[in-house]
């Protein structure tokens, strides 16, 4: 059995996954230099030829430099991140299931982002799992964005473990380091956070700096848009106007 679900932004991992997306724009150069603008979208309505919304971007404030990143992992480096992401997946199923038994390492490639849900799709198939469909638009039009299992018994959690741990992503970059962490929290709390909020969503109070780094790649605070899917052409003005940190990080890096 299937079933779809609406996949509105990628959660923080995925975000670091963690953390840089989309191309630049000319509202983002100048957001990022320190002016307010504002955005509307291409598209006009259809009753009055005008654009529905505007869309607003706050002043960048002076975070200083970005931060360098560290060096590329070794393949030794790159094969413990691999055992240490799949240790604490198997934590999960054991917080569910203290009895389970873990099977010997299941890992057989790594997958790319174009070929992960085909690859999970067909691992979970063949295990006898009830899935659950990701897709990218709200009216759940395209190919699945995402795929997740749906286990129901200790059994089936444990397989499903099984395919993610024979299937990760390669980690070939270091998760940020402390000093790339603290530029993006600041960023967060800073400019996306009030960016959002002078688009009428207002998020939670962030924790501390401290906390927040201490906390990294745990899931602590991070801005986001809400619960429920925005019109997608209001989410894509909105992306323009209040760009994420990876976005932010990379230009100013090019620039």
């Amino acid at each position: 059995m299937t079933r779809p679900s609406t996949v509105a932004r990628p959660d923080l991992r995925d975000r670091a996954a963690i953390v840089l997306a989309t191309a630049a724009s000319v509202l983002a150069v100048t957001a990022l230099s320190g002016c307010a603008a504002f955005i509307a979208p291409v598209s006009a309505s259809e009753e009055t030829g005008e654009s529905p919304f505007a869309v607003a971007t706050i002043p960048m404030p002076d975070l200083g430099p970005v931060p360098e990143p560290d060096p590329p992992l070794t393949d030794a480096e790159s094969e413990a991140e691999r055992i240490r992401t799949a240790d604490g997946d198997w934590a999960g199923v054991l917080a569910q299931y203290p009895g389970a038994a873990r099977p010997a390492d299941p890992f057989d490639s790594y997958v790319t982002e174009a070929e992960y849900v085909e690859v999970m799709q067909a691992c979970y198939e063949s295990a006898g799992l009830d899935l659950e469909f990701g897709y990218s638009t709200p009216d759940l039009s395209g190919p699945p964005a995402s795929v997740s299992a749906m286990p129901s018994d200790e059994g089936q959690a444990v397989a499903a473990w099984s395919c993610r741990a024979a299937h990760p992503f390669e980690v070939v970059a270091p998760l940020a380091n402390e000093a790339e962490l603290g530029w993006i929290f600041d960023y967060l709390s800073r400019f996306l956070a009030p960016c959002y909020a002078a688009n009428g969503l207002d998020n939670p109070p962030p924790p501390t700096r401290e906390e927040w780094v201490s906390a990294w790649p745990g899931y602590l605070w991070y801005p986001t848009t809400g619960d429920r899917p925005l019109d997608p052409e209001f989410q894509a003005a909105l992306d323009e106007a209040c760009p994420n940190p990876d976005r932010a990080m990379a230009e100013l890096r090019e620039g």
